[in-house]
This record gives C-alpha cells, structure tokens and sequence, in this order.
C-alpha cells in the first residue's frame, strides 16, 4: 500500500489493483514501451501500433476507467488538509500522503502489537514491531482455545471487523504449523482511516474471547 516509482525502481511490467490504493476493483498494467512493443498484439491488428490500445482485446472499458477519478480527488483532498505547497507533482502529492498513511498506521499497529504481546495464548506471526517500509499494519496471530471463525464472529458482535482464512497463502500457512489452512490465522487490517480508539476496541474484543 506504498507509492511506487516504477521509472526509478527498474521494472519493466508493473501490475496491481487498484483498491490498494483505496479505489475501485480494476487492475492496472504499466511497462515500458520497449517491454511491450516486443509483446504480440492481443487487439484489433489495426492497433498494433498503439501502445494503449494493441494489448486490449476489445476496447477501453470507459465507466470502470472513469471510477478511478476518485483517487486521484481522494488523495489531493487529503493532501490539501496537511500540506500548503499544491504546486507539487501529482506523484509527489500521493507519496506524501502515503508517508502519512504509514507513520499513522504504524504507531497503531504497535498500539495492538504491543498489546498482544502481553497476551497469553496468542502468536504473531511475523515482526512484532510495526515500522514503515519494514512491517505492515496488517497482523496476523494465532489464538489458543478457541476457533479462528469462532474468533471473528465474536468480534463481529463487537462491531469489530476481521478475517480468518490463508489469504491465498495456503503454503506458507501449512509451513508455519497451522493444520487447517480454512481456519488459518486471524488478520486485521488497519488502515489511515482508523483511530487509536478503533485499535483499544479490537484489543479489548481479543480479550474478551
């Protein structure tokens, strides 16, 4: 959930969606015109030679383009709010504000991580202190006596949203000793827009279990 320089960072084809950065469900592909130029067209032949137009097997899905406008507005709104310079470049914009997002949440996960340290009966998998650029806000643990599910739908109760499962990382949750990858570890995600409160709330719901 970083801005990334992809002209500095060396990469030739870059992808991700776009509700990482707090939009709407649409993929994003960027690469280097060379990169994509030695890639066989997948559109209309008459487009072979339009870099934004010859990967496209049809055309320009115009309204999801569209809902990425929001991103943009949302990001300078925030900006706006922090910052007096506007005459900065959209990309320097979105890392400022980025950089926000994670000292924000990095002071809030170790709210909670440090709180779960003094638990019993709980594991963290993972580093135990948040950082920016070392540790993200999302913290998966391992709760003794109790089923993960059970575990979210107690909190759920609470008005306490989190999730269990593997997340996709079936393999990685079988080598770290989990049994049933279905129940998999619980994570929460924390996120700019929470609030120390929020984090003292999930901290007083694990309790409770």
């Amino acid at each position: 959930h970083r801005v990334i320089d992809v002209n500095a960072s060396g990469l030739d084809v870059y992808l991700f969606s776009t509700y990482k950065t707090f939009g709407t469900h649409v993929g994003v592909m960027w690469g280097r015109h060379s990169v994509l130029a030695s890639l066989d067209c997948q559109g209309h032949f008459f487009n072979d030679d339009k870099p934004r137009y010859r990967l496209n097997p049809a055309g320009p899905l115009h309204a999801e383009i569209a809902s990425l406008a929001g991103i943009g507005a949302y990001i300078d709104t925030i900006y706006a709010h922090h910052f007096d310079d506007g005459q900065e470049s959209p990309h320097r914009r979105a890392a400022r504000v980025f950089d926000l997002f994670a000292d924000h949440e990095a002071q809030l996960a170790n709210q909670v991580l440090d709180a779960l340290k003094a638990m019993a009966g709980v594991r963290i998998i993972g580093q135990d202190v948040a950082a920016p650029g070392r540790r993200a806000a999302t913290i998966s643990v391992v709760l003794d006596g109790i089923e993960h599910s059970e575990a979210v739908r107690q909190l759920a109760g609470r008005q306490i949203a989190v999730r269990n499962g593997h997340f996709y990382a079936f393999r990685c949750v079988k080598a770290l000793g989990i049994e049933d990858p279905e129940e998999g570890v619980i994570r929460i995600s924390i996120v700019h827009y929470n609030h120390q409160e929020d984090a003292a709330r999930l901290v007083e719901g694990l309790k409770a279990l």
